[in-house]
């Protein structure tokens, strides 16, 4: 990205401090926004000699809030009309517009800029609700970032239309107009507009009130001042009718807030059934007793019994409405009270996993989860309320179950994961601080699934349930790197221990790629980067580390130059940043790493393919790599991406340095 030029080349045009000044005379550090909501919107802190920083703030959204104020009223001049694009005019206009500002206010033109944006930016607006016959405009307010948006351009507009056929030229119109509005004169197009978007706003706003009022009142007051009027002033009548009036108010008062649907006498209504439904009781033990009858007549170990009897008892009973009472049933044998306790100790149920023998085995618990396979595959729609609802209200009663019966439970948790009949978004439950006590249960499930699926799998299915950090299942005193990989270490599960590792250092290695860029952007001096790395250089390997470098650096870069530019900037940006790469390439490994790493990113961005034995150059000069690192990379440790093209163009460099070797061995010799 080319480098924006913030110092003028004139000695007198430098402050006694050495602070930039805008055009050589305006100060920046000095100026005060008075709406305390539009500090972080109107950027005046970097200061620059011209406002004119080579459009790097579109690359972003809502980045253009970080740009100089100066430099957005520049380009709002240029955005429309002969002036289209014609940026050094634009600049030009603005210069000798503050020069007018100047002497006829005596005031920092910039400061006077910042007010009338403050004042000229519109609070409230109003937008049209509804869509066809049915629209109308109701008030909404404005974020700050579109209030400086409208200002700049109301007073662009307004400068724009007093200069058309005016002889007055647009930088007196524009001095003349940012004055006006910083002083809230009316005089000034963009207050005036600004007023009547505001007052159409609060018209908007009241006339939704008033309409509300007016309906509410709207059925008495007819009827009464005709009544009145024909009344002879009989009190008897009078009073009468008063009271009459006072019912019929409330009565209106009443049918506003609620209308009494009508109905017809003497005719039966049948009621929807999804309304009966809703409306029904809520009988779980009822439930629990017609589901007992249904499986009592099977035999204790025909799972092919209870698959058929369980999939029958689906068209009788309501499997939707009492999912969670059904899953309770089949996983842990009886209806369950608010904590985990039994409601009952009655008779268990003739099928559930609790019905596992003891020891506890893997084979056996899957000849229940087949069960659960099986009546899933018929009745799809009680899969939803098994992973969202049943298997996390279950998890957060584990803690307090027997060691035999939890064990059940998670084996068969990590069967119906690893079969897909429930996600891993279920153990979210278990990151709970009073549920989590050593994390032996998520180990219980992790060996489950492992011993059916892959490292991978599983990875991709913690990913998919939202789980981020498998820290959140052990005690807040136990959440460490460290002892996460000892436990899961200990408890046999190495790839676990090995998965995570990699996942926090591909963290890490996102994490200062984002650093090394936003610091690049920000043009942190070397020195500063360099210290900022070091602090992570001992979590990751010399070889990594390079690549992360390169990538966070190269990523800070503008690429959007011509293509017949694009090999140039490679070569400026790399010999600007090879001082920060350096210190971390003391090694061959590294150097190696190095010239790896760049050849592929040459390889990935065919812009730049050519530019490669250049940039390899530029790294050897500057001592990024050495002579034997480019010897070995050529011979021996070369990528096989583009290997055959990127050899045959570094060929000339290499037989380069191979003849300067030997000459230097042939001078030791003598």
């Amino acid at each position: 990205m080319a480098a924006v030029k913030t110092l003028p080349t004139e000695v007198s045009k430098v402050g006694a401090e050495g602070a930039v000044k805008l055009f050589g005379r305006w100060e920046t550090q000095e100026i005060e926004c008075k709406d305390i909501s539009l500090t972080d919107y109107i950027q005046t802190l970097h200061a620059v000699y011209l406002p004119h920083t080579a459009g790097r703030y579109a690359k972003k959204q809502f980045k253009k809030a970080h740009m100089p104020i100066v430099e957005r009223l520049v380009d709002s001049l240029m955005m429309k009309g002969r002036n289209n694009g014609k940026k050094l005019m634009a600049v030009r206009i603005v210069a000798h517009a503050f020069e007018i500002i100047h002497l006829l206010s005596d005031q920092n033109p910039i400061q006077v800029l910042v007010d009338a944006v403050v004042n000229t930016g519109p609070r409230e607006d109003s937008t049209r609700i509804g869509s066809q016959g049915t629209v109308r405009r109701q008030a909404v307010d404005v974020s700050p970032l579109r209030r400086v948006n409208q200002a700049i351009a109301l007073l662009t507009i307004g400068t724009r239309e007093s200069a058309f056929r005016n002889v007055k030229s647009v930088a007196e119109c524009l001095a003349d107009e940012l004055i006006n509005a910083a002083k809230g004169s009316s005089n000034s197009y963009a207050i005036k507009k600004k007023d009547e978007l505001e007052r159409v706003a609060k018209s908007n706003r009241s006339g939704l009130i008033n309409q509300d009022k007016r309906q509410n009142g709207r059925c008495v007051t007819k009827d009464a001042t005709d009544l009145e009027r024909s009344l002879d002033h009989d009190d008897d009548n009078l009073k009468s009718y008063r009271v009459r009036s006072k019912q019929r108010k409330s009565q209106c008062c009443m049918s506003s807030q609620q209308t009494a649907k009508p109905s017809l006498q003497g005719v039966r209504i049948k009621a929807r059934k999804g309304a009966v439904k809703a409306q029904a009781k809520h009988e779980p033990s009822v439930f629990r007793d017609q589901l007992y009858k249904q499986l009592e007549p099977v035999q204790s170990g025909d799972f092919e019994g209870y698959t058929k009897e369980l999939v029958a008892a689906g068209g009788t009973l309501e499997y939707l409405k009492y999912a969670d009472t059904l899953f309770e049933l089949l996983i842990v044998g009886g209806l369950l009270q608010p904590g985990g306790s039994f409601l009952d100790e009655g008779a268990k149920s003739p099928f559930s996993i609790a019905n596992v023998p003891e020891p506890v085995q893997v084979e056996e618990v899957r000849k229940y989860v087949e069960v659960f396979n099986k009546l899933i595959r018929r009745y799809k729609y009680l899969q939803r309320p098994l992973e969202e609802s049943s298997l996390p209200t279950l998890m957060q009663y584990m803690h307090r179950w027997p060691p035999e019966q939890r064990d059940k439970v998670a084996i068969a948790t990590g069967l119906m994961i690893s079969q897909g009949l429930a996600s891993a978004s279920c153990l979210q439950a278990l990151t709970k601080d009073n549920i989590v006590k050593d994390g032996n249960i998520v180990t219980s499930i992790f060996r489950v699934v492992l011993a059916e699926q892959s490292m991978e799998h599983l990875s991709s299915l913690l990913k998919k349930g939202g789980i981020k950090d498998l820290l959140l299942f052990f005690p807040t005193t136990k959440r460490t790197a460290d002892g996460l990989l000892t436990h899961f270490k200990d408890a046999g599960l190495p790839q676990v221990a090995e998965w995570y590792t990699k996942k926090q250092s591909s963290a890490l290695k996102t994490q200062l790629i984002a650093q090394l860029k936003e610091r690049c952007e920000n043009e942190e001096s070397p020195e500063a980067i360099i210290a900022a790395i070091k602090e992570h250089q001992a979590a990751l390997p010399e070889t990594e580390l390079v690549q992360v470098i390169w990538q966070g650096l190269m990523a800070s870069v503008d690429w959007s130059a011509r293509a017949d530019q694009i090999e140039g900037l490679a070569l400026r940006e790399v010999t600007k940043y090879a001082p920060i790469i350096e210190p971390f390439c003391n090694t061959g490994k590294s150097q190696v790493a190095l010239i790896n790493v760049v050849q592929v990113y040459c390889y990935d961005d065919t812009r730049i393919i050519k530019a490669f034995p250049q940039i390899l150059k530029v790294l050897y000069n500057k001592d990024c790599v050495s002579s034997q690192a480019i010897i070995y990379w050529f011979q021996k440790g070369a990528k096989p991406q583009g290997k055959q093209h990127f050899l045959k163009a570094s060929e000339p460099l290499v037989k380069f340095l191979q003849a300067q070797e030997d000459e230097e061995s042939e001078e030791e010799e003598e």
